[in-house]
């Protein structure tokens, strides 16, 4: 008999292996169908063909690159990739999905600590205890530090080396001058004392499998023990032979090719307390680049899970869209401020003046001046209410082209001038219509 863990009515809902559920966390976190226990494959199958549809993961929306200051980068994932294998409720099939859009994550607690550790082995690398203080300095503002960083056997005083307390002494000093902290007298010879603790310069984000155009993002993997009796048997002298029946232990794995969005932002406060905050980002994402392609992410990195390689192309069109993006808003925002300003704009006019506006924006709006120029020679012939729109649109929105109009009448030689005859006439025209209806004319 199958065994699930669900109730009668859920299985009822989703059927008995749960294959109309529409979220992939809960397909593997919760909702659990083996039918036999040498079958825990074909659940691992039904796993990762539940990742296949389109309508169970999608592509999270976009919201990092929005935080001020914040860099995105892109890396390909190179080989399979095993995070939060320890969880879930069949043993060792765990991996780390967005909640709600069911794509690949790495949590960004996961990717400060393998860049932490490139960083750290910078400062192990450097030559002399002023070159180490230098490069701890930089991983401590970058990364930041907790109490217990600053005392013995911690990594700050492994990758120091012998002279540690020289150089913790340089590196501490010169931390409480970059942050303007005091140092209290008591701690002039053991500086670090003074420093408490920091969160450091940069925040890392979790970083986003790219699921869109993707079909297979699971596939079902297996570990193979050969010689379970061996391990298994109290027997000191007993020997792993070759004539055990191996043991295969299936788990879902994220697939190899798939791209990952990493970003990296200033922490709350970083940008104001140091004038330097681009230099520490691009230290931390050189680290985590490194990282990435040197030591892995997640289980088994030994094994070869969990290797990355910069994908270049992938983060300039990541760039680029983000401006396109950028450059929208830009425009949305102008627009919606315009919009503002004369609705603003709109609801101080008066009677007269909207009418007036009402006019002008009913005409062609690829050429307004010239339109209202034809309206200008035949005033005479128009209504009353017309003239009276158009003298005082003149007047109050078209005064520069009323201004030339009358330059070139003056130099007319009269309504029949080649050159200026037109400007004459409309200028006579509207005048004499103004005149006739009280309206003044510059």
């Amino acid at each position: 008999m199958p065994v699930t863990t669900s109730t009668n009515e859920i299985r009822g809902l989703l059927s008995d292996t749960y294959d109309r559920c529409d979220s992939l966390t809960l397909r593997l976190e919760k909702f659990v169908c083996i039918e036999s226990d040498s079958n825990k494959v074909a659940e691992i199958k039904r796993i990762c063909k539940c990742a296949a549809r389109k309508d169970v993961v999608r592509q999270p929306t976009a919201c990092f690159h929005r935080i001020p200051g914040a860099q995105e980068f892109v890396m390909q994932l190179q080989s399979r990739l095993l995070v939060n294998h320890s969880g879930g409720i069949l043993e060792n099939t765990g991996l780390c999905l967005h909640r709600f859009f069911g794509a690949p994550m790495i949590p960004g607690s996961s990717l400060k600590g393998i860049a932490r550790r490139v960083a750290l082995d910078k400062v192990r690398q450097a030559k002399t205890a002023s070159e180490k203080s230098s490069a701890l300095h930089q991983v401590a503002l970058a990364f930041g530090w907790a109490d217990n960083d600053w005392q013995k056997k911690s990594d700050f005083q492994i990758v120091a080396g012998d002279d540690w307390q020289a150089v913790w002494q340089n590196c501490a000093s010169s931390l409480l001058m970059k942050l303007n902290l005091p140092l209290p007298k008591k701690y002039e010879e053991t500086p670090w004392k003074a420093l408490g603790s920091s969160c450091g310069a940069v925040a890392f984000l979790p970083a986003v499998a790219d699921c869109s155009g993707e079909s297979e993002i699971l596939e079902a993997d297996l570990v193979n023990c050969h010689h379970p009796e061996y391990y298994q048997s109290t027997d000191a002298r007993r020997s792993a032979l070759d004539t055990e029946n191996p043991i295969p232990n299936f788990f879902p794995a994220v697939r190899a090719g798939l791209d990952f969005v990493f970003t990296l932002a200033p922490t709350p406060g970083a940008a104001v307390r140091l004038q330097d905050i681009a230099s520490h980002l691009k230290f931390a994402q050189d680290c985590l680049s490194c990282g990435l392609s040197e030591h892995g992410a997640g289980a088994k990195t030994n094994a070869g899970y969990g290797w990355f390689e910069e994908n270049k192309a992938a983060t300039d069109k990541l760039n680029e869209k983000r401006e396109e993006e950028r450059k929208k808003a830009e425009e949305e925002a102008a627009r919606a401020k315009k919009k503002k300003e004369e609705a603003e704009i709109l609801a101080k006019m008066t009677p007269e003046q909207r009418a007036v506006k009402d006019y002008v924006d009913a005409l062609p709006a690829n050429d307004r001046e010239g339109n209202l120029k034809g309206k200008m020679a035949g005033i005479d012939q128009l209504p009353e209410e017309e003239q009276r729109i158009i003298c005082r649109a003149v007047n109050w929105l078209f005064k520069e082209m009323w201004n030339k109009d009358c330059l070139e009448a003056g130099k007319a030689k009269g309504p029949d001038d080649r050159k200026f005859g037109k400007a004459y006439k409309r200028v006579e025209k509207v005048r004499q219509v103004a005149e006739k209806l009280g309206e003044v004319m510059p």
